[in-house]
């Protein structure tokens, strides 16, 4: 909203604007896994339009996976565009991890995408 007070929009930091796993946009992407399979995970081609440096994070979003039946994720190179895990066993239909990206402009600004993994059974 830093565009809003300044008389060139241009000048504003703006969100980083997300890739992932090859598809750009805002909404979340699917994929379907069996138990043991190891997932994916790649923001390569994430940009930020201000030219800014990108930090990542990729996390397990338990709270809308678990339900009473927790899931367990644990993500290889979470700081990094590419990472992956070993898919768990699976109790959930299905079991979320977001991508969350920050840039380094004034003031810093995150882009959030997700993936919904649906269990193969």
């Amino acid at each position: 909203m830093q565009w809003t007070l300044t008389p060139r929009r241009e000048r504003a930091n703006h969100n980083p604007v997300l890739v992932l796993n090859g598809m750009p946009g805002r909404g979340p992407a699917e994929t379907t896994a069996h138990a043991g399979d190891v997932v994916r995970l790649d923001a390569t081609g994430s940009t930020d339009p201000n030219g800014n440096a990108l930090t990542y994070r990729w996390r397990h979003y338990a709270e809308l996976s678990g339900g009473f039946r927790p899931v367990d994720v644990t993500i290889e190179r979470s700081d990094t565009p590419k990472a992956g895990f070993k898919v768990p066993g699976i109790t959930n239909p299905s079991f979320q991890i977001i991508l969350e990206v920050t840039d380094n402009g004034e003031p810093a600004l995150t882009s959030y995408r997700r993936i919904i993994v649906h269990a193969a059974r």
